[in-house]
């Protein structure tokens, strides 16, 4: 029941399950397995960029190309030296009032704060046109939302800025909550349940657009097989990801499924891992975006060479 929008999906072709998928890494820690996930790098804290705005420069001599971030803070996977939008469901700006014009004439001559200042206002001024605005009511804090609607005001938010034409191509949504150490069940339906109405959102926000569309959804790592005593898993290594949208080829499992056996867990413990997400990544990308295997295997995911995309998805 927590996950109908995504159910849907899968029957019509459009949502498929990579079941034992990792990082290279194989560390235990929340900071550095998040790290190595938005890095793309082999090692923790390798670089200080994300893969998703290393795409981004890989993407640009081929044209212009945006990329944005829909939440409080921008997300470790969009950091880096290509400029990138974000936008946070808050009170927003009056881009016709006198302090945000003010503050462009001060910071006109910087290289820095005159470009970030003027890619803001772009931005607030972008979410007042595609209706993006009207949802962040739902979202703040206080705003009335509860859970699985306030996820798909996200993702129709986030829909109408991809919609607007010279709207971003690429964007990142980073979703918490899902450290189930107790009573699993119960957290896990409410946290699922949030993920389908943000695709829920985004699907039906996108509307025909959907039909280019893809949408990756991955963790830094899974839960160990067995509970512990308070109903709920601790740390473990391979999880779950999810390959959605409109542009996705109809079938079955990515990947192999390595059962839970005892004799089949990594260190008696995790999920083993059978899928690299740089190769899943690297096909994606490949394949919807474009880009070459030159730059997939030295710039955006960096000495990946041996790791090879896993195409025929899209």
């Amino acid at each position: 029941p927590a996950l109908t929008a995504i159910h849907a999906l899968s029957r019509d072709g459009q949502a498929r399950i990579a079941p034992a998928v990792a990082t290279p890494d194989r560390a235990r820690s929340h900071f550095e397995a998040q790290d190595v996930l938005e890095t793309g790098a082999a090692g923790v804290y390798a670089t200080t960029s994300g893969w998703l705005n290393r795409t981004v420069q890989a993407l640009s001599g081929a044209g212009r190309i945006e990329a944005l971030s829909v939440g409080a803070t921008a997300p470790l996977i969009l950091r880096g030296p290509a400029a990138t939008g974000s936008w946070s469901p808050g009170r927003g700006v009056d881009t016709t009032a006198r302090l945000p014009m003010l503050l462009q004439d001060l910071y006109r001559d910087d290289p820095l704060l005159g470009p970030a200042l003027a890619r803001g206002l772009q931005t607030e001024a972008m979410a007042q046109e595609t209706g993006a605005a009207s949802a962040a009511g739902m979202m703040r804090p206080g705003g009335g939302g509860q859970g699985r609607e306030v996820a798909r005001a996200m993702g129709d938010a986030l829909a109408g800025f991809l919609r607007v034409l010279g709207g971003p191509q690429l964007a990142a949504v980073s979703v918490d909550g899902f450290d189930t150490h107790a009573n699993q069940p119960g957290v896990l339906a409410g946290r699922l349940g949030a993920l389908d109405g943000l695709i829920d959102g985004l699907h039906t926000g996108l509307a025909d657009e959907w039909r280019n569309t893809v949408v990756l959804v991955v963790t830094e790592f899974g839960r160990t097989a067995r509970a512990n005593g308070t109903g709920g898993t601790d740390h473990g290594t391979a999880s779950t990801a999810l390959v959605l949208g409109g542009a996705l080829k109809p079938g079955g499992i990515i990947g192999d499924w390595p059962g839970l056996r005892q004799t089949a867990l990594f260190e008696n413990r995790d999920l083993a891992p059978t899928l690299d997400l740089r190769a899943l990544s690297k096909g994606l990308l490949a394949e919807h975006m474009g880009v070459d295997r030159r730059a997939l295997d030295t710039l955006i995911f960096p000495d990946s060479a041996s790791t090879r995309p896993l195409l025929g998805l899209v």
